[in-house]
């Protein structure tokens, strides 16, 4: 593969699909359900359930601003 290839490799756009989605979907059965709960809590922030998947190695930004848009169903999913 020559550079011009490589960079337009990296160039091409990313698809991208809801990282809460993907999340809920790797889950098993009981963890996903839990997220559910959590997810329809308002009293669970963003941040808190952010925090909790990050940990547990699911690649969701700390702050949760991606947890806020699935809620809101602004994400790919159109909860």
């Amino acid at each position: 593969m020559g550079l011009m290839d490589e960079i337009s490799a990296h160039n091409a756009p990313q698809q991208r699909g809801c990282v809460i989605g993907s999340t809920l979907s790797e889950l098993d059965a009981k963890d996903a359900a839990d997220l559910e709960a959590c997810l329809t809590d308002p009293g669970i922030t963003h941040a808190a359930i952010a925090k909790a998947l990050s940990n547990r190695g699911f690649k969701v930004h700390p702050a949760g601003k991606q947890v806020a848009r699935h809620r809101k169903g602004e994400c790919e999913c159109g909860r």
